[in-house]
Protein backbone atom coordinates (compact mmCIF):
# COMPACT_ATOMS: atom_id res chain seq x y z
CA UNK A 1 0.00 0.00 0.00
CA UNK A 2 1.15 3.53 -0.65
CA UNK A 3 0.11 6.10 1.91
CA UNK A 4 1.15 9.42 3.43
CA UNK A 5 2.82 9.83 6.78
CA UNK A 6 1.11 12.24 9.15
CA UNK A 7 3.17 15.42 9.07
CA UNK A 8 3.50 15.58 12.86
CA UNK A 9 5.31 12.20 12.74
CA UNK A 10 7.80 13.41 10.12
CA UNK A 11 8.95 16.66 11.72
CA UNK A 12 12.52 17.31 10.61
CA UNK A 13 12.92 14.08 8.62
CA UNK A 14 13.13 15.63 5.17
CA UNK A 15 15.45 18.34 6.45
CA UNK A 16 17.74 15.62 7.80
CA UNK A 17 17.52 13.82 4.45
CA UNK A 18 18.65 16.98 2.65
CA UNK A 19 21.48 17.37 5.15
CA UNK A 20 22.51 13.77 4.40
CA UNK A 21 22.49 14.47 0.67
CA UNK A 22 24.63 17.59 1.16
CA UNK A 23 27.14 15.75 3.37
CA UNK A 24 27.54 13.08 0.67
CA UNK A 25 27.58 15.54 -2.28
CA UNK A 26 24.36 14.08 -3.69
CA UNK A 27 21.52 15.85 -5.45
CA UNK A 28 17.91 14.78 -5.23
CA UNK A 29 17.45 11.86 -7.61
CA UNK A 30 14.82 12.07 -10.36
CA UNK A 31 12.79 9.49 -8.41
CA UNK A 32 12.82 11.62 -5.25
CA UNK A 33 11.95 14.75 -7.21
CA UNK A 34 9.05 12.95 -8.87
CA UNK A 35 7.65 11.08 -5.84
CA UNK A 36 8.72 12.93 -2.69
CA UNK A 37 8.39 16.58 -3.69
CA UNK A 38 5.00 18.24 -4.14
CA UNK A 39 4.14 20.73 -6.85
CA UNK A 40 4.94 23.42 -4.28
CA UNK A 41 8.43 22.08 -3.52
CA UNK A 42 7.55 20.56 -0.14
CA UNK A 43 8.04 17.02 1.18
CA UNK A 44 5.07 14.95 -0.02
CA UNK A 45 5.14 12.54 2.98
CA UNK A 46 4.52 9.67 0.52
CA UNK A 47 5.70 6.26 1.71
CA UNK A 48 5.40 2.56 1.10
CA UNK A 49 3.29 1.32 3.96
CA UNK A 50 2.35 -2.29 4.52
CA UNK A 51 4.06 -3.59 7.65
CA UNK A 52 5.13 -6.33 5.22
CA UNK A 53 8.00 -5.94 2.80
CA UNK A 54 10.24 -8.23 0.85
CA UNK A 55 13.73 -6.78 0.79
CA UNK A 56 17.25 -7.82 0.04
CA UNK A 57 18.76 -7.58 3.52
CA UNK A 58 22.27 -7.25 2.12
CA UNK A 59 21.16 -3.99 0.53
CA UNK A 60 20.60 -2.46 3.97
CA UNK A 61 23.65 -4.15 5.45
CA UNK A 62 26.19 -3.65 2.65
CA UNK A 63 25.26 -0.47 0.77
CA UNK A 64 27.51 2.18 2.33
CA UNK A 65 25.16 5.12 1.68
CA UNK A 66 22.11 3.31 3.03
CA UNK A 67 24.08 2.37 6.15
CA UNK A 68 25.30 5.96 6.48
CA UNK A 69 21.71 7.25 6.21
CA UNK A 70 20.42 4.80 8.83
CA UNK A 71 23.27 5.72 11.20
CA UNK A 72 22.55 9.42 10.69
CA UNK A 73 18.85 8.87 11.45
CA UNK A 74 19.76 6.90 14.56
CA UNK A 75 22.22 9.53 15.81
CA UNK A 76 19.68 12.29 15.21
CA UNK A 77 17.19 10.71 17.61
CA UNK A 78 14.10 11.64 15.57
CA UNK A 79 12.83 8.07 15.84
CA UNK A 80 12.48 8.58 19.58
CA UNK A 81 11.80 12.31 19.77
CA UNK A 82 9.42 12.71 16.80
CA UNK A 83 8.24 9.09 16.36
CA UNK A 84 9.68 8.74 12.85
CA UNK A 85 8.64 5.40 11.43
CA UNK A 86 10.66 2.98 9.34
CA UNK A 87 8.42 3.40 6.28
CA UNK A 88 9.26 7.05 5.47
CA UNK A 89 12.91 6.54 6.45
CA UNK A 90 13.25 3.59 4.08
CA UNK A 91 11.14 5.17 1.33
CA UNK A 92 13.34 8.26 1.20
CA UNK A 93 16.66 6.45 0.90
CA UNK A 94 15.44 3.71 -1.43
CA UNK A 95 13.80 6.26 -3.70
CA UNK A 96 17.07 8.19 -3.74
CA UNK A 97 19.49 5.33 -4.37
CA UNK A 98 17.70 2.39 -5.98
CA UNK A 99 16.77 2.53 -9.65
CA UNK A 100 13.12 2.64 -10.58
CA UNK A 101 13.13 -0.85 -12.11
CA UNK A 102 14.42 -2.46 -8.89
CA UNK A 103 11.43 -1.51 -6.74
CA UNK A 104 7.99 -2.98 -7.37
CA UNK A 105 4.56 -2.81 -5.82
CA UNK A 106 3.19 -6.28 -5.14
CA UNK A 107 -0.55 -6.11 -5.59
CA UNK A 108 -1.35 -9.79 -5.36
CA UNK A 109 -1.65 -9.46 -1.60
CA UNK A 110 -4.58 -7.81 0.11
CA UNK A 111 -3.72 -5.63 3.08
CA UNK A 112 -5.53 -4.09 6.02
CA UNK A 113 -4.21 -1.71 8.65
CA UNK A 114 -6.58 -0.29 11.23
CA UNK A 115 -9.38 1.18 9.11
CA UNK A 116 -7.69 1.15 5.70
CA UNK A 117 -7.61 -1.79 3.34
CA UNK A 118 -7.02 -2.88 -0.21
CA UNK A 119 -7.92 -6.21 -1.74
CA UNK A 120 -5.55 -8.26 -3.84
CA UNK A 121 -5.39 -7.29 -7.49
CA UNK A 122 -8.32 -8.80 -9.36
CA UNK A 123 -10.50 -9.10 -6.24
CA UNK A 124 -13.14 -6.41 -6.54
CA UNK A 125 -16.68 -5.49 -5.65
CA UNK A 126 -18.71 -7.98 -3.64
CA UNK A 127 -15.90 -10.54 -3.50
CA UNK A 128 -13.60 -7.96 -1.91
CA UNK A 129 -16.28 -6.97 0.61
CA UNK A 130 -16.90 -10.63 1.45
CA UNK A 131 -13.20 -11.27 2.05
CA UNK A 132 -12.68 -8.30 4.38
CA UNK A 133 -16.01 -8.52 6.22
CA UNK A 134 -14.66 -10.74 9.04
CA UNK A 135 -12.04 -8.06 9.82
CA UNK A 136 -14.47 -5.12 9.98
CA UNK A 137 -15.27 -5.77 13.61
CA UNK A 138 -16.25 -2.34 14.90
CA UNK A 139 -19.52 -1.04 13.45
CA UNK A 140 -18.81 2.39 14.95
CA UNK A 141 -15.70 2.85 12.79
CA UNK A 142 -15.58 3.95 9.19
CA UNK A 143 -13.41 1.72 7.01
CA UNK A 144 -11.65 2.97 3.89
CA UNK A 145 -11.16 0.80 0.82
CA UNK A 146 -8.42 1.91 -1.56
CA UNK A 147 -9.08 0.11 -4.83
CA UNK A 148 -5.58 0.70 -6.20
CA UNK A 149 -3.83 0.40 -2.84
CA UNK A 150 -3.03 4.11 -2.70
CA UNK A 151 -4.02 6.98 -0.47
CA UNK A 152 -4.82 9.55 -1.64
CA UNK A 153 -5.11 7.77 -4.96
CA UNK A 154 -5.19 10.65 -7.39
CA UNK A 155 -2.66 12.78 -5.52
CA UNK A 156 -0.01 10.41 -4.14
CA UNK A 157 2.97 10.85 -6.43
CA UNK A 158 4.59 7.61 -5.28
CA UNK A 159 1.54 5.50 -6.02
CA UNK A 160 1.92 4.70 -9.69
CA UNK A 161 5.59 5.56 -10.14
CA UNK A 162 7.07 2.09 -9.61
CA UNK A 163 6.10 -1.00 -11.64
CA UNK A 164 3.23 -2.99 -10.23
CA UNK A 165 3.13 -6.78 -10.12
CA UNK A 166 -0.40 -8.13 -9.98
Amino acid sequence: MVNEEADHYATGLFELFNEFLNEHCLKLSPSVRQTQITWFGRYSLAMFFTNFALANVSLFRDHSLIRAWLHMVDRNGGIYRERWGDAPIHTLILTQLISRNHIVRLRYFGYMHRQEYTCASGVQGDLCKKQVQPFLKNAALRYYHYQDGCFPSNQNLLCHYYPEIT
